[in-house]
């Protein structure tokens, strides 16, 4: 599809996206972790004292990680593999926010979580990501109670809906 195939405008935050440089971030269904410490697959090279990341760890009701000999230096091997799929979730969510990025695009956050986990991702988002643009896929209706907006794809168009 060019750049060019469809109709009409794209806005976000009354931004044409023809027109600026928007700052997004992802937070994929696939998560990509490296064989590195878990301090560095959170930081990515930015400076962020462990204070900070051993707090956002305890919100996120991590603090199993701490117990690792290492704690936040410990290396998780390729792909995350000492970590839970719940643990790999959350690192992964509060990789991206630390990248603190003005728009983020969620791709089924809470996915493969029980409702515990999945209620610790959800106040996550609506403490840390609240001044920012969040458009998020999901299927799930505990992330649809936080919206305020949504949409749905009909015939190959993007369509608002006023509730799910």
């Amino acid at each position: 599809m060019s750049k060019n195939s469809y109709k009409g405008q794209v806005f976000i935050d009354d931004k044409n996206i023809n027109e600026v440089k928007l700052d997004i971030g992802t937070v994929s269904q696939e998560i990509e972790l490296f064989n590195m410490s878990i301090k560095d697959n959170l930081c990515l090279d930015n400076k962020i004292s462990d204070e900070k990341i051993i707090n956002y760890l305890k919100e996120l009701e991590l603090n199993e990680i701490l117990l690792f000999e290492d704690r936040i230096y410990t290396i998780i091997g390729e792909k995350g593999l000492k970590l839970s799929t719940g643990q790999k979730r959350r690192i992964n969510i509060l990789r991206s926010y630390l990248i603190d990025k003005n728009i983020y695009i969620l791709d089924e956050p809470t996915s493969n979580l029980d409702k515990h986990t999945e209620e610790i991702v959800v106040n996550f988002i609506l403490k840390n990501f609240k001044n920012k643009t969040l458009i998020i896929v999901t299927h799930n209706e505990e992330i649809n109670k936080i919206c305020n907006k949504f949409y749905t794809f009909k015939n190959h168009n993007l369509i608002k809906i006023n509730k799910l």
